[in-house]
């Protein structure tokens, strides 16, 4: 059977003849009709409208990008209700605790195992629906380099995993996923029907049983009437996708019910008597390092056995304490404030208390206050030398004493490599290829990362090596004679304080070594090469035998040895040219004896 093409109509019954849509609408008629409904309640009520009216138009390439849109809209929606949803659990234990240790009340007690069986059975539920997402996903084959689905337009493949291999199986609902979901839901669904029942009380409307129910209608009025299963995934695998968020939003929106008549039971008692209360705030200090944090405590004039203050704050994060009749706000020292040659700067913070009142309104009280946030001082040392050498593992220490323990050094460089020890936080090894490097000091602060200050230093070459050579262990002298036979030592010796300082970057390698002989009126020709690389000239002489030409020559003739190439090996063993010595340097001059 080809599912891809069927007109406009069979869409619009599917989905408005499908169970959780029929049933989201008639639950939220008659349970929210007497509560206000919230902005986001409205805007998800929307998205739902706009879904039905994209899975009504016929299945195109054009349709198909805008249902995943909503979709991705319903995901970030069902991902609100869930965080919604576990601040409410954690509110209501809260008050059931508070009530047992501070009161010694013990009627809500039970509602806490109540409360544990709902959030395993919405947990359940949820996991079960994310686990069908992800086969979705699957089957829509996500392009990692594109960023899209591929295959938002399949059908066949997703029909028989919602429908299984026997469509007719369990009187229409196939023996696929969609008949073991709607189980689930069904259940899901009796058990908080079930709880919220038994909670209201006289002539309030009572929550059905179900949460889905089966479509009325057909492709049309003389067609034989779908399941629940058929008509809800007989489509597109986009769109499934889209309508398992809804069912997740469906779960979590009838959890959430149940949540708030629970709710309603602390809330007879929830009041305080006063006409006037004061928000106020104690820090610890006004004066604030950049990157640590500043605390303050918040607090109200009046205290209560029986309501908490409720503590707000975009600034920072708050922390509760004193069983809730306080709080400690805690805001990052932002050092970017500070002006450019100054080293102090005052940061502003806000903070909000909410306190019930007498006539059953809140007052929300604000603190607007500041402190100063003051310049860390950094202290950059090396451990070897006081400048970086360019193209060498300069090893620099970088700290902020100032910081203690809440130092958690970020550092950044221009034109340089810059590694972190891995046995301390302090040392770092810098690689610098230009000129200058600007040194950039950040910290990690309980999730910010906080620029403390920049440090300029000047990057130079590294010394150059000498030449060394010499005949029968007697140092060479320009025109030094020579002798049939003889071998000359050469060698390269690194600056003293560079090795000290170094090592690992002051080893020097001899590349090619030729040898010229000037025997007349002629210029100077080369009579034999060598290669020497490789080799540590500065740890181990180089010998070189005169080639038979030299020893042939007559007696005053000239012999030159001219090094092309010198050499500097790294701490990571490669080899950079030094272009620094000059020919002259480069070139011994001996006489023929």
């Amino acid at each position: 059977m080809n599912r891809r093409l069927r007109p406009p109509v069979f869409f619009v019954c599917i989905f408005f003849s499908s169970g959780h849509y029929t049933s989201k609408s008639t639950t939220n008629e008659n349970l929210m009709a007497a509560k206000k409904v919230s902005n986001r309640q409205r805007m998800i009520n929307m998205m739902y409208l706009v879904l039905l009216a994209l899975l009504a138009l016929n299945v195109s390439v054009e349709i198909l990008p805008a249902i995943n849109n909503l979709r991705i809209r319903l995901q970030s929606s069902a991902l609100n209700a869930q965080e919604d949803g576990m601040q409410a659990f954690g509110s209501i234990r809260q008050l059931i605790i508070n009530e047992l240790e501070k009161e010694g009340k013990t009627k809500n007690q039970g509602l806490l195992d109540t409360l544990n069986q709902v959030q395993t059975a919405s947990r359940d539920i949820v996991m079960a629906i994310d686990r069908h997402i992800s086969a979705m996903d699957g089957i829509a084959v996500f392009d990692q380099e594109k960023q899209r689905y591929r295959r938002m337009d399949e059908m066949e493949e997703n029909f028989k995993y919602w429908m299984g291999d026997d469509e007719e199986a369990n009187s229409g609902r196939g023996n696929g996923e969609a008949f073991e979901l709607h189980n689930r839901l069904d259940s899901f669904g009796g058990l908080i029907a079930d709880l919220y029942n038994t909670e209201v009380r006289g002539g309030a409307t009572q929550m059905k049983n179900i949460l889905v129910e089966e479509p009325s209608y057909g492709i049309d009025a003389s067609s034989k009437k779908k399941s629940w299963e058929r008509f809800t995934f007989d489509g597109p695998v986009i769109g499934n996708m889209a309508t398992l968020e809804a069912l997740k939003i469906d779960v979590l929106q009838r959890q959430q019910q149940l949540l708030d008549l629970y709710q309603e039971r602390f809330s007879n008692d929830n009041q305080i008597v006063a006409d006037s209360v004061v928000a106020i705030s104690s820090p610890l200090s006004r004066i604030i390092t950049a990157g640590l944090p500043f605390r303050t405590q918040l607090s109200v004039g009046l205290v209560s056995s029986t309501i908490l203050p409720e503590f707000s704050s975009g600034s920072g994060n708050i922390s509760l304490e004193n069983g809730g009749n306080s709080a400690w706000l805690q805001v990052m020292a932002n050092g970017g404030l500070i002006p450019a040659g100054q080293s102090e700067a005052t940061q502003n913070y806000t903070a909000y208390v909410e306190v019930p009142m007498t006539d059953g309104s809140k007052k929300r009280l604000a603190v607007q206050e500041s402190f100063t946030v003051r310049r860390p001082e950094i202290q950059i040392t090396s451990a070897a030398v006081q400048i970086l050498y360019r193209k060498c593992s300069n090893a620099v220490n970088i700290e902020v004493p100032a910081l203690g323990e809440y130092y958690d050094p970020v550092i950044t460089a221009t034109q340089a490599d810059i590694q972190q020890s891995q046995s301390s936080k302090q040392r770092f090894r810098i690689v610098p290829e230009g000129t200058t490097t600007s040194v950039t000091v950040k910290s990690r602060t309980n999730g910010q990362l906080v620029e403390i200050g920049k440090v300029n230093y000047r990057v130079v070459e590294p010394p150059k090596p000498g030449i060394q050579a010499g005949i029968s262990k007697n140092a060479y002298r320009p025109g030094m004679g020579i002798r049939s036979g003889m071998s000359i030592d050469l060698g390269l010796k690194a600056d003293p304080e560079f090795v000290a300082a170094m090592p690992e970057d002051a080893n020097y390698q001899i590349g090619e070594v030729e040898i010229l002989l000037k025997d007349g009126l002629g210029p100077a020709r080369i009579v034999k090469r060598m290669n020497f690389r490789g080799n540590d000239a500065n740890r181990s002489f180089q010998r070189i035998r005169m080639p038979v030409e030299v020893s042939q020559a007559r007696p005053g003739s000239l012999v030159y040895i001219r090094i092309k190439e010198v050499y500097r090996k790294n701490y990571r063993n490669q080899l950079i040219e030094d272009t620094r010595i000059e020919e002259i340097e480069r070139t011994l001059s001996f006489v023929k004896e």
